[in-house]
């Protein structure tokens, strides 16, 4: 999705590129035919555009190569670079600019054939309107700096095409100073079109952090992964036209690394359906175990520390605990209603138990479609010799059971 994105930037430059290859050379022979200095200038001006174009798709297509030994994060500040280089251009010509303002003051523009100077400055400021316009809105759509750099710099076209009509007009008038007026106020405005890009280039090649907005839809999607419970260290930064990031999300400790890596690609998954330009997120997974617990364990009667059902399935009672911090703040014999089924008791009895939302079971035996439905809904099994539901807690506590 990325590299279309870039494909479609590339695309656009390209085009833009052409039209303004013909806007330079109206402008350069109406000039130059019409004795007129300013549009003569103005048209080789033009020209220079098709330099920083020819930067951003050098700068594009270089983005579009797969990482590979060298560069194995790929090639996306390439795309910064060229955007930064652009935007240096625009610093320049505002200074050229102020420049120019300064020494109008003492001149008087000269013009010989009026109409066709009006009609190609016209013309130039309406296709320069057009091509900004263009170039920034499919900069946008394709998370492309270097286009929106374009864009600003074609803004800058139809500021000095504004100029170059205010001073066919005003040569009517002999009135040099408002040219000059104008042409100071104007670069004024280029700089700050110049810096704002600068800015957004070199924070990029920093490595910023994208938007606030685009930090809340990845910490959404994380928190509506099935199996995560829970996260942090969220880390997003910005490389060209995509989003790298890195997060660490905490399972539980029971997980086999086949159950962590699906969990891993749904976070990568959902995550970059909230935000397409996220191309790459890193996830780190640490084993999470929560203060409170509910525990299970199949028994064989009511009452004060009772014995270990030797099935699960068929046991006559569960056992459920509640605990925080190692000491059992509640308990609860449940029967169990299945115990004289003749088929599946076991997947009945397990069913039962995730209506419950229990943490972890302790068990003497465990059937495997029993111990699969449990496992499949991140249930920790946890198997124990102990013969009394005390001894098997302590044990579990004491870190001395091994998970299924």
């Amino acid at each position: 999705m990325v590299v279309q994105s870039l494909k479609k930037a590339e695309q656009a430059t390209i085009k833009t590129s052409i039209v303004i290859l013909g806007l330079s050379l109206a402008k350069t022979v109406v000039g130059f035919f019409s004795g007129s200095l300013v549009l003569l200038t103005d048209g080789v001006h033009s020209f220079t555009d098709l330099v920083t174009n020819a930067a951003s798709i050098t700068g594009l297509r270089i983005a579009q190569r797969e990482p590979d030994e060298r560069f194995p994060y790929g090639y996306f500040k390439a795309e910064s670079l060229s955007a930064l280089f652009i935007s240096l251009f625009i610093l320049y010509l505002a200074y050229e600019f102020l420049v120019s303002g300064i020494n109008a003051f003492s001149q008087t523009p000269v013009l010989n054939n009026p109409l066709i100077t009006l009609v190609t400055a016209v013309s130039s400021i309406l296709v320069s309107c057009l091509l900004a316009r263009y170039l920034i809105a499919r900069g946008r759509a394709t998370k492309s700096q270097s286009l929106i750099a374009n864009g600003r710099e074609k803004r800058v076209d139809v500021v000095t095409s504004s100029v170059v009509l205010a001073a066919l007009i005003l040569s009517f008038f002999k009135v040099p100073y408002v040219e000059g007026v104008v042409t100071i106020i104007l670069s004024l405005f280029i700089f700050w079109e110049g810096f704002e890009s600068v800015r957004d280039a070199v924070f990029s090649l920093m490595d910023i952090s994208p938007s606030k907005d685009k930090e809340k839809l990845v910490i959404k999607a994380l928190s509506e992964v099935p199996g995560v419970e829970g996260f942090g260290g969220l880390k997003l930064r910005k490389a060209g036209p995509i989003i790298l990031g890195e997060v660490d999300v905490m399972v539980r400790k029971k997980l086999s690394v086949k159950r962590a890596r699906k969990l891993c690609l749904e976070v990568e998954r959902r995550a970059g359906k909230m935000v397409p330009e996220l191309r790459d997120l890193a996830v780190k997974v640490y084993p999470y175990k929560p203060a409170e617990q509910l525990l299970v364990m199949p028994v064989k009667k009511e009452g004060k520390d009772p014995w270990l059902s030797k099935e699960f399935g068929r046991s006559n009672y569960f056992y459920v605990v509640k605990v925080k911090d190692g000491e059992l703040i509640e308990e609860e014999f449940v029967k169990n209603p299945y115990k004289d089924e003749s088929i599946k008791a076991g997947l009945k009895a397990a069913n039962l138990l995730l209506e419950k939302c229990v943490d972890t079971v302790l068990v003497k035996n465990i059937g495997e479609i029993s111990y699969h439905v449990l496992s499949d809904s991140l249930v920790s099994v946890y198997e124990t010799r102990k013969l009394k539901a005390a001894t098997a807690l302590e044990a579990y506590f004491e870190g001395e059971l091994t998970a299924r």
